[in-house]
């Protein structure tokens, strides 16, 4: 379809009173519809989910998840050629809709209690492994920023050097489907020492979800299972980042931390820019 923002501008005229208002609110924020759900830009529009779903249909498109993925095609490559993109636009569409499954369906409650749980303790624990490295690593760099002792933990003499007696800590585990009777008995040793467990994780039935006091699942792109590979690592920063916003938003000394220690490297927009750009 080319470059959509320029066909929505073009056929403005064509179009019912209420369309026109979300074709004037996408063309003023592309960048912001491309990380909402449905439901966020209905609101913003000023128009019904179901307009919005009518919408993208008048319009040529299956779904919001198609619309969106041809705004960030002509958002960052304007007007190529269906030959050329066939296969990249449908990686693009698959990521999308594993970052739509997990802005839609994610227990913001949950996520909230988590960060209030982080916000008041003396320091905050991370433990996992595999790929469950990189949301591991990206969560311990913003919590450090934001002025939060972080630590890192691989066994038993780790958290006897962390001398928890008389704090109270926090510890994320960031699980995967396997879990070993080193980590097992490791939480057993934090359970011990009175530490809040937070797993996040890609199966709700293992043993690491069961002894946590919160559990945030990273879902597929098919809104029911657990991810896999690339959408579990996806589904894990995703939900990462929502746990450091709602963070920030619970105490000034957080954004005061930000502007002296660089800003957050990581938000939902720049992951969806950084998919565009890698798979467009």
């Amino acid at each position: 379809m080319g470059n959509i923002l320029k066909t929505l501008a073009d056929k403005k005229r064509e179009l019912s009173p209420m369309f026109v208002r979300i074709v004037d609110y996408v063309i003023q924020y592309p960048e912001e519809v491309m990380s909402e759900t449905i439901t966020n830009t209905a609101e913003k529009a000023g128009v019904s989910v179901g307009t919005i779903s009518r919408f993208c249909k008048e319009i040529g498109f299956g779904s919001f998840t198609d619309f969106k993925v041809a705004i960030a095609r002509s958002y960052h490559h304007p007007a190529p050629s269906d030959s050329e993109t066939q296969g990249s636009y449908a990686g693009l569409k698959e990521l999308m809709s594993i970052i739509d499954a997990n802005l839609s369906v994610a227990d913001q409650d949950q996520i909230k209690d988590a960060a209030r749980l982080i916000h008041d303790s003396n320091h905050v624990l991370l433990l996992g492994a595999q790929t469950s490295s990189c949301a591991l690593e990206f969560v311990r760099d913003n919590l450090i920023r934001l002025g939060i002792l972080a630590i890192r933990i691989n066994d038993v003499h780790d958290v006897l050097s962390c001398s928890l007696e008389g704090k109270q800590s926090t510890a994320i585990v960031f699980s995967d489907e396997l879990v070993s009777e080193t980590t097992i008995g490791l939480l057993a040793e934090l359970r011990e020492s009175k530490v809040h467990i937070i797993s996040l994780g890609k199966n709700s039935m293992s043993p690491v979800m069961a002894i946590s006091d919160i559990t945030l699942v990273p879902i597929s792109n098919d809104h029911a299972k657990p991810g896999f590979g690339l959408p579990k690592v996806i589904g894990e920063l995703l939900l990462s980042d929502m746990l450091l916003r709602h963070l920030i938003e619970l105490d000034e000394k957080y954004p005061e931390s930000l502007n002296k220690n660089a800003q957050r490297s990581f938000s939902i927009q720049a992951v969806i820019h950084g998919l565009s750009k890698k798979f467009m």
